[in-house]
């Protein structure tokens, strides 16, 4: 049921133009879209802010956290571990290829432009291959159930 739950959640935000520091519907970036979806879930808080390394960092302390690319795992990006830039939803293996499901395409440049602009340059929510990215760094499947259960204690 989580897995249903998370792509019903994620995919909800498909289109959404990218925006950098966004994070609702008027634009979102690649962790302002991760962050929105676990918030939407319950994983995180709300009020809680992330960038992709920090995102990293905290998948890193969760227990029963292992590496994965399957679905439903994040997956980073970067030039190392302590430098990751990008981060994404996988939506697994497809016809021998991994999709993901990531807000990108326009970095900072983002700022200023016209939601039209950010459209037409393909800058927004979207589903890519994994293979599209060069700087794929770990992917990381979290125990959401055990997360969602422990959050809903406090």
């Amino acid at each position: 049921m989580i897995k249903s739950l998370l792509f019903l959640t994620a995919f909800q935000y498909i289109g959404v133009p990218y925006k950098w520091g966004g994070n609702n519907f008027d634009g979102l970036d690649c962790s302002g879209l991760v962050v929105k979806v676990f918030q939407d879930l319950g994983i995180l808080k709300q009020g809680e802010d992330y960038s992709a390394q920090g995102l990293y960092n905290w998948c890193k302390g969760q227990q029963g956290v292992q590496s994965s690319i399957a679905c439903d795992s994040l997956l980073f990006f970067g030039r190392d571990r302590n430098n990751i830039s990008h981060v994404a939803i996988s939506l697994g293996e497809h016809d021998g290829i991994t999709l993901m499901l990531e807000s990108a395409g326009a970095g900072r440049e983002s700022i200023g432009q016209t939601r039209e602009t950010l459209l037409r340059r393909d800058a927004r929510v979207r589903i890519k291959p994994i293979s599209h990215r060069k700087d794929f760094i770990e992917g990381a499947i979290v125990p959401y159930k055990k997360i969602i259960a422990y959050n809903r204690e406090f």
